[in-house]
């Protein structure tokens, strides 16, 4: 059945997290909390936008000086509480984010929040808007140059073609299906120019492991994954970019 991101992780609320135990998610996870920490300090302001159950939030906390949290499915804002108990979070979309202009050090989107989001050009205007001059955005984002592969496989003519030409393409499970919008790597510099931001780094993730590879020793796969993970070439294995933007001062 077709739905939206909110209700489709609305209804993932309570088995969320169990859904992401494999050694794969782990280390997609642990890659990106290390590419993370590389731009946080100690004195920064931290908002978590659609943080999902806050399993980003419990692991930055303790490394910034304040953090906050948006989530717009209210079942997962009931996990987020009991993860996080000590964090104030918000039912809020991405779109409309309750807090002042030039609040924030750092945004966080991670879980492709770009990718789900209703309205790209809204949710980068308030991202743009809450952020102190000089402040960063990190996001990741569904990665169209993994997606084409999988379309141009299992996907009809009409799907490749609407792939191709609006970047969007349909995921989820076998009860649920909702649109993303994936993004070219090469897109993604244009697009901080557009939303009035500098382009500071991107990595592709994962590059050297699949989903159904076994991955026994996390710490030597992050090693190798960042031996490689800003290659070009290797772009079309990760399902995911995430990104560091800067807003201009």
């Amino acid at each position: 059945m077709k739905t939206n991101a909110i209700n489709y992780y609305n209804q993932l609320g309570k088995i969320y997290d169990s859904e992401y135990q494999t050694s794969y998610w782990l280390l997609d996870f642990s890659v990106s909390l290390v590419h993370i920490k590389q731009y946080l300090s100690s004195n920064m302001t931290l908002i978590d936008i659609g943080a999902g159950t806050g399993t980003y939030t419990y692991y930055l906390k303790s490394f910034v000086k304040s953090i906050v949290a948006i989530e717009p499915a209210p079942n997962m804002v009931g996990e987020f509480k009991r993860k996080n108990p000590d964090i104030p979070i918000e039912i809020a979309r991405a779109e409309h984010i309750p807090f002042n202009d030039h609040y924030f050090d750092m945004a966080i989107a991670m879980g492709d929040v770009l990718s789900y989001v209703g309205n790209l050009e809204k949710a980068m205007r308030e991202i743009h808007r809450i952020l102190k001059p000089g402040g960063y955005l990190i996001a990741s984002v569904d990665n169209f140059h993994f997606f084409i592969k999988d379309v141009l496989k299992h996907g009809s003519q009409l799907d490749i073609e609407k792939l191709v030409k609006t970047g969007k393409t349909t995921i989820g499970n076998k009860f649920f299906q909702f649109e993303t919008q994936t993004f070219r790597y090469t897109d993604i510099p244009q697009l901080a120019e557009y939303y009035g931001f500098i382009h500071k780094d991107m990595i592709f993730k994962l590059v050297a492991f699949t989903e159904d590879e076994p991955i026994s020793d996390i710490n030597h796969g992050i090693s190798v994954e960042f031996q490689i993970n800003r290659h070009v070439e290797f772009v079309g294995n990760a399902q995911h970019i995430q990104f560091v933007w800067q807003k201009r001062r």
